[in-house]
C-alpha cells in the first residue's frame, strides 16, 4: 500500500493485566508512507489523560472498577476490536490525532523479540537486556520515582525500542527468519492483536484469527459448539500479575439435552509479603458465556 497510514500501538504491560493484555502505560504513534515508517513516537498514557477535556463516564463492564474514564481503561473489554476502537476514540479527543488502525502488543512480544535477536545494549542506563531481565530492569526503570507526567518511563521505553529497532536492522537477511517466527508466536498467542478501520483489510487479519476477537463459534450437521473466556483485570495500581500463578479445570457433562459445566479457577500469589501493596492482587474477573447459557 503506497498511501500514508497513521496506526496507533497500544504498549500493554500483562505484569499489570488488562482484558486485552496488560495497561496500557505508554502508546506509539506510527505513521507509515509507501510501505516505510516514517514516525515512530513514544508517549506516556497520562500525558494524553490529562488532556481529556470533558469528565467521561465508562460502559457498564468497567463501572465496578472505574467511576471515570480514560485512554488507559480503554481496553476493559476482551473483545479487541471494540478496545481498539475506544482508545482510538479517545485518542482523536485528547490528542486530536486520527488513526486508519490499532495495534496491541505486550511485553511478552518484546521478549520473545529478544530471544530471537539476542540482548541490546542501553548506553544512556549502561545496562544491557536480554529476556531474562527484561521485566525486572524495566519495571525496575519504569517505577522507580515515577509520577504521573513524567517523562522517565517514556525516555526507557523509547530508548529501549529504539536500540531493539537497530538491532534487528543490523541482523543478516539469514536470521530474519527466526525474529519472524518470534512475531508469528506472539500473534498466535495473542500478545500481539491487530485492528484495521478498513473492514475489507480487517476480515483477512480476522480469518487469521490476529484480531483479537471473542468470536461464537458455530457449527453444522447436528453438532453444538459450547465455549467460554475469562476477562481478568489487575485492579491493584501495581504489577503483582508477575507473581501470580494461575491453573483452570473445566468439567463439562451431558444431562440429556443439557450440557453442565463446572469450571475452577486458582491464583496463588508467589509475591514475598515484604513488598507489601505492591504484592496484593485486586482482581476482576469476568466469565464469558455464550448468550444462551
Amino acid at each position: 500500500d503506497k498511501e500514508p497510514h497513521t496506526f496507533l500501538i497500544l504498549l500493554q504491560n500483562n505484569a499489570e493485566l488488562r482484558p486485552t493484555g496488560g495497561f496500557i502505560g505508554n502508546y506509539m504513534v506510527v505513521e507509515t508512507n509507501d510501505g516505510y515508517i516514517t514516525k515512530n513516537n513514544i508517549y506516556d498514557i497520562y500525558s494524553a489523560d490529562h488532556k481529556l477535556a470533558e469528565k467521561l463516564l465508562p460502559p457498564s463492564e468497567i463501572l465496578p472498577a472505574n467511576k471515570e474514564w480514560f485512554m488507559r481503561d480503554s481496553n476493559y473489554s476482551g473483545h479487541f476490536p471494540l478496545s481498539a476502537e475506544r482508545a482510538a476514540w479517545f485518542l482523536e479527543k485528547e490528542m486530536d490525532e486520527r488513526v486508519d488502525g490499532v495495534i496491541g502488543v505486550d511485553m511478552e512480544t518484546i521478549k520473545e523479540i529478544l530471544k530471537a535477536t539476542g540482548p541490546v545494549y542501553l548506553a544512556d542506563y549502561d545496562q544491557k537486556i536480554d529476556y531474562k531481565n527484561l521485566y525486572e530492569r524495566t519495571q525496575y526503570e519504569v517505577e522507580k520515582d515515577f509520577f504521573p507526567g513524567s517523562r522517565k518511563k517514556t525516555n526507557y521505553l523509547t530508548s529501549l525500542t529504539r536500540e531493539l529497532f537497530l538491532n534487528i536492522s543490523n541482523k543478516k537477511l539469514s536470521e530474519y527468519g527466526k525474529i519472524g517466527g518470534s512475531v508469528f508466536r506472539s500473534l498466535e498467542q495473542r500478545h500481539i492483536q491487530i485492528f484495521f478501520k478498513d473492514s475489507n483489510v480487517f476480515r483477512i487479519v480476522s480469518d487469521l484469527d490476529w484480531g483479537g476477537e471473542v468470536k461464537t463459534p458455530s457449527c453444522s450437521n447436528n453438532c453444538f459448539y459450547d465455549w467460554l473466556g475469562l476477562a481478568e483485570a489487575n485492579l491493584g495500581v501495581n504489577k503483582a500479575n508477575y507473581f501470580i500463578e494461575r491453573s483452570h479445570s473445566l468439567i463439562v457433562s451431558f444431562d440429556g439435552s443439557k450440557v453442565a459445566r463446572f469450571l475452577s479457577v486458582s491464583l496463588a500469589n508467589k509475591a514475598s509479603p515484604v513488598l507489601g501493596r505492591l504484592a496484593k492482587y485486586k482482581a476482576y474477573i469476568r466469565l464469558l458465556v455464550p448468550q444462551e447459557s
